[in-house]
């Protein structure tokens, strides 16, 4: 075992571990003429270049999350920080399309997609050091990306893990997969520990 683990890891806390992002999306039934909507929806600022990208999107005032919508009738809803904002702007998203199209629309509810938390463990890391002793499950290449990454075969997701301890944990679907993988990753700390 190397000397800079356990000066450390006999201390080693997760704080602050939030959700700051939530991504969910899925089909309206409805198609659109992405040019009308854009014009009929100024209200809301949108912004519409099928040139660069190819739907309408804009931001919902009352919850902040950016709504894109597609011709054909499938939304991307992101930047919620709670599910619970995403089902409310899947909500005000919904009552404005029915007012568009003045009819009643019952689609399904949007399906979450992905789940971005961000952490800090209460210590820093020598990352090179560190990723010399993990199983090659750990990914380090300071020259793509100075994060020290793990992905688990037990829970959705990738935690990437930077010198200064702080870490974010991107694509799981659940709040149990963000914890699991924070969890696995103080395990294989312990494990070098006890070494």
């Amino acid at each position: 075992m190397r000397i800079y683990l356990y000066c450390f890891c006999i201390y080693l806390t997760v704080v602050n571990v939030e959700l700051v992002n939530a991504v969910a999306g899925g089909e309206l039934g409805v198609s659109f003429d992405l040019y009308k909507l854009s014009s009929s929806l100024s209200q809301y600022s949108p912004n519409y270049e099928p040139e660069v990208a190819p739907g309408l999107y804009f931001e919902l005032p009352e919850t902040g999350v950016t709504v894109m919508v597609f011709s054909s009738g499938n939304y991307h809803l992101t930047g919620g920080d709670s599910i619970e904002q995403i089902y409310q702007a899947n909500s005000d998203l919904l009552d404005i399309v029915e007012d568009e199209l003045e009819e009643e629309i019952n689609p399904p509810d949007p399906e979450i997609r992905n789940l971005v938390y961000r952490g800090e463990f209460d210590m820093e890391f020598d990352l090179k050091e560190l990723a010399c002793d993990l199983p090659d499950s750990f990914i380090y290449h300071p020259e793509g990306q100075p994060g020290l990454k793990y992905r688990s075969d037990k829970f959705s997701g990738l935690i990437t893990v930077f010198r200064t301890g702080s870490f974010t944990v991107t694509g799981a679907k659940l709040k149990k997969d963000a914890d699991g993988l924070v969890k696995e990753f103080e395990s294989h700390l312990s494990t070098l520990m006890s070494k």
